[in-house]
């Protein structure tokens, strides 16, 4: 029988700890592989993010908030997280970093609108592709149950189990041969 090695998860957001309370569910959820399910606030400021220690000890998901400074992650006017991942990437290593947008309406969450959604992401602002393993759009997360669907919560799984297989996105106008 193998054993799964449990991880450690920091959800790092700029919101309140109170806007991302709910994540306590993934270790309720994800027993078999999550040991720890602890909150990090990120500094308002910017350039306070690229001198925040990182603890290579911990899975890294990044919450960000769509009603704290719009839909607004990387490769965008104003992106407000273009560093810190850059940053992350260097540290953890792209397969100990997710990243979560939420907040989004209910509405807004519907398989067409999701898929939707998620593509427009990909290819809007897809250095958070390129920097992170897992990327989720989702509504509230601030209680449970978190507003994430079941495809989404088996995507959180594998992430925390080392399991996604998810390649880089290739950069706009790059061609492959």
């Amino acid at each position: 029988m193998t054993t799964i090695r449990k991880v450690k998860v920091a959800a790092y957001s700029g919101s309140v700890e109170n806007n991302v309370a709910g994540l306590t569910e993934i270790r309720e959820k994800m027993a078999d592989c999550v040991e720890e399910v602890k909150y990090v606030q990120l500094p308002y400021n910017i350039s306070d993010m690229q001198k925040m220690k990182l603890d290579k000890n911990y899975y890294m998901l990044l919450c960000h908030s769509i009603n704290n400074r719009r839909f607004s992650i990387t490769n965008v006017t104003d992106a407000l997280y273009d560093g810190f991942l850059m940053k992350s990437k260097k540290r953890l290593g792209r397969r100990k970093i997710g990243v979560i947008a939420h907040d989004f309406d209910p509405a807004q969450l519907s398989s067409d609108k999701l898929n939707s959604r998620m593509d427009s992401f990909k290819t809007i602002q897809e250095r958070t592709f390129r920097k992170s393993i897992l990327q989720l759009i989702g509504g509230q997360l601030s209680q449970t149950p978190v507003e994430i669907n079941n495809d989404q919560w088996e995507e959180l799984g594998k992430y925390l189990r080392n399991e996604l297989k998810n390649p880089k996105p290739r950069k706009p106008g790059r061609c492959m041969l």
